[in-house]
């Protein structure tokens, strides 16, 4: 299993309406040290970074916390309902289109990294709730 690519982390955090500047910034720590965190091991880093993905560090870095043969951790994966944030965006007033961009990058993500998957029950739950939102966005369309 990969870890994930700092764009995806970053899009990640975007999507939560955060950044890596505004948790450095919150954590009272130097402009640019959680940069630290794509390069090497920095815990402090990651445990703050995969709270605010509601995640535990493992899930973003697992080669980081390789987990041997036979190990279990005590983290449970907790399974979210896309169709919940689907719903927040919306009364939000979330353009369509910037709803299917985000759950398009949601599937894309979900094919690369099984742990994104689980968390929001699966790939097919996911391309479910991309392709309703496309059905929402044509119907929007073509009125």
């Amino acid at each position: 299993m990969k870890d994930w690519h700092k764009a995806d982390i970053k899009a990640a955090l975007e999507k939560r309406g955060t950044s890596i500047a505004k948790l450095t910034q919150e954590a009272e720590l130097k402009k640019g040290t959680f940069n630290n965190v794509f390069r090497v091991k920095y815990p402090k880093a990651e445990r703050i970074i995969a709270t605010a993905l509601e995640m535990q560090p493992e899930q973003i870095w697992p080669s980081r916390y390789r987990v041997k043969e036979g190990e279990t951790t005590n983290h449970e994966i907790e399974v979210r309902d896309v169709s919940e944030r689907t719903e927040a965006l919306k009364a939000d007033k979330t353009p369509i289109e910037r709803m299917v961009c985000l759950s398009a990058s949601d599937y894309y993500h979900a094919t690369k990294n099984p742990h994104f998957a689980a968390h929001y029950g699966g790939v097919e739950r996911i391309r479910a709730e991309l392709f309703k939102l496309l059905d929402e966005w044509h119907i929007e369309i073509n009125q």
